[in-house]
């Protein structure tokens, strides 16, 4: 499936919910980094805006794509940046409980179905986006400090590629 279509699934499902999303996605964050996208959710929790996020892996759902995705998760990568080479240690810098898997099928009967595929990846965002209601202060402080540092080395990267941002038009920061 589509990228662009699991992000219109978040951004519509965001909207639904009255949510204030930002989704984040570039070359260098996939190729360089690993991560399909980043999604940001403004979370209002009494009286304060909690800005958490969220790192999405696309994966097709097959058995070999999750130890793919997982050996990829703990590999090493070298980068030129403005000041010289960087080693990424993905395995240092990833928090496992913030890196989600976004399926495109789920068993090999769906595999050809596009509508209960379609269906399959509209259940997925939304159990994520419910999940996000009960994210504590900790979780959020973890997953800002992480994008934080994703966000300083794309900016170092010296292959500029340029950025893209979708958001819902709900704000409440």
């Amino acid at each position: 499936m589509l990228e662009k279509f699991k992000i219109y699934c978040f951004l519509k499902q965001a909207e639904e919910e009255n949510m204030d999303m930002r989704i984040l996605q570039s070359d260098n964050l996939d190729m360089l980094l690993g991560i399909d996208f980043m999604v940001n959710i403004n979370i209002e929790s009494e009286g304060n805006i909690l800005k958490f996020y969220q790192f999405i892996h696309s994966i097709n759902g097959s058995e070999s794509s999750y130890i793919k995705l997982e050996e990829k998760m703990q590999k090493k990568y070298t980068v030129e940046t403005t000041e010289g080479s960087k080693v990424i240690d993905r395995s240092k810098l990833y928090n496992k409980d913030l890196h989600l898997e976004l399926t495109d099928f789920y068993n090999h009967t769906t595999k050809n179905n596009k509508e209960e595929q379609i269906k399959h990846i509209q259940k997925q965002v939304e159990s994520i986006i419910a999940n996000s209601y009960f994210v504590d202060i900790n979780k959020a402080l973890k997953s800002k400090a992480e994008y934080l540092e994703i966000a300083n080395n794309l900016l170092k990267f010296k292959k500029k590629e340029e950025l893209t941002l979708y958001h819902t038009d709900i704000k409440n920061h």
